[in-house]
């Protein structure tokens, strides 16, 4: 008898649907971590570390994330990012001394690492991968010329599916596609069609001809990018891909 686990960081979406279609399941919701939560989370990675954080700090961190996403992998990032931009700043014999047992990461350090972390790397950590793919997929079609600043839902698919074939996953169908972009449209990452004057300039007759581009400034998206996603080497290998053989 077989029985299949199925973990998702998103309910209702077109995989989950797709998966509720083979086969019958119960449904197990997980609320997302709460400022305790994450804190505890933190301060079982750091251990004896932890002491170098300052607490305030953390609590001001946590909590913002528990507000948000509940993401510990956003927290994770943004102390890792205050600890890169602080070691940053010392000297070498600053670096090379040890036994400090005071807070060194303070307020300042973790304000900052806040504000270059938000609002887009926050919201790109707790996308689900599909997501995060046809994400990739749309940002780099919209690096490589004017022509692509705007694209269909039939032209994404076309890059989505060739870069998913090539990994052996499963493609995506046009509903599923549209699912997709919808869910990044709540995000801000993507316009599409409704309320934007320059899709409206080209009207479509269906999904596959429904319009959309990257819905906030790309150089946010392009950086938000380059702290996240770009960081493993299978989104590095998808931007790669599609500029390599996207049709102008």
């Amino acid at each position: 008898r077989l029985k299949l686990v199925g973990i998702s960081n998103s309910i209702g979406d077109g995989n989950a649907k797709m998966f509720h279609q083979v086969t019958k399941s119960d449904e197990l919701i997980f609320q997302p971590y709460n400022e305790n939560d994450l804190t505890a989370i933190i301060e079982k990675r750091l251990g004896v570390n932890s002491c170098l954080i300052d607490k305030i700090a953390m609590t001001l961190l946590c909590r913002k994330v528990a507000k948000g996403s509940g993401d510990a992998r956003s927290v994770l990032s943004i102390i890792a990012n205050a600890i890169f931009e602080f070691k940053e700043t010392l000297s070498d014999e600053e670096k090379a001394q040890k036994g400090v047992d005071a807070p060194v990461l303070k307020m300042m350090h973790m304000v900052k690492s806040m504000r270059n972390a938000a609002p887009h790397v926050e919201i790109i950590h707790g996308l689900p991968q599909i997501q995060r793919i046809v994400l990739c997929v749309a940002t780099a079609l919209s690096q490589v010329s004017e022509n692509w600043k705007i694209m269909s839902l039939n032209d994404l698919r076309t890059y989505v599916n060739q870069f998913m074939l090539r990994k052996s996953m499963n493609v995506v169908d046009i509903d599923q596609l549209s699912d997709i972009i919808s869910r990044l449209e709540d995000a801000s990452l993507v316009l599409a069609g409704e309320g934007d004057e320059i899709l409206h300039a080209r009207a479509y007759d269906d999904q596959g001809n429904r319009l959309i581009r990257i819905g906030v400034q790309l150089e946010d998206v392009e950086l938000a990018l380059g702290n996240t996603l770009l960081k493993e080497d299978f989104y590095k290998e998808l931007i790669a891909y599609v500029k390599k053989h996207h049709d102008l």
